[in-house]
């Protein structure tokens, strides 16, 4: 990103409210830009602001000069742009989050029932509650067993 100079009028504020500088955060990636700007310095003896309106006026201005989106494919991004009123120097830098993977790691494949392994207490054969409350014995392959089900209710062990 480029700098874009600092309007005279902002710098005499800054200045003469004893600001050091000013640090513009962009953040992105998702569709949508972020700014925080942070202004070092310009605190009276009480710990109040010379010039409290400085830090929105900065705001303001540096979301219209700037105009930052933040459109991305959802990885996070941003820059920053430190304007240094003491060196009169002006600083800017890019970062970016990277994906970064572990070693992969291989294990057994397990395939549990829906129910995980419920039993029925009264013959010990699968079952299960539907989502309906309804409980059923089931077969072998996973289906209602309804011969069990005319036999006796299926109901569930409990440990």
């Amino acid at each position: 990103m480029d700098a874009i100079a600092l309007p005279k009028n902002l710098f005499d504020r800054a200045m003469k409210a004893g600001v050091t500088t000013i640090r513009l955060e962009f953040s992105g990636g998702n569709d949508e830009g972020y700014l925080d700007v942070v202004v070092e310095g310009g605190d009276n003896l009480m710990g109040k602001k010379n010039d409290p309106k400085l830090d929105e006026d900065i705001q303001e201005w540096a979301d219209d000069a700037y105009g930052y989106s933040g459109a991305g494919d959802g990885s996070a991004y941003g820059d920053t742009v430190i304007y240094d009123l003491v060196k009169m120097k002006v600083t800017t830098q890019e970062w970016m989050m990277r994906r970064t993977e572990s070693p992969e790691e291989e294990g057994d494949l397990e395939v549990g029932s829906d129910d995980e392994g419920s039993c029925c207490r009264e013959c010990g054969n699968p079952m299960m509650v539907g989502d309906d409350g309804v409980s059923h014995h089931l077969s072998d392959d996973g289906w209602v067993d309804h011969d069990l089900d005319a036999d006796h209710v299926a109901i569930a062990e409990v440990e």
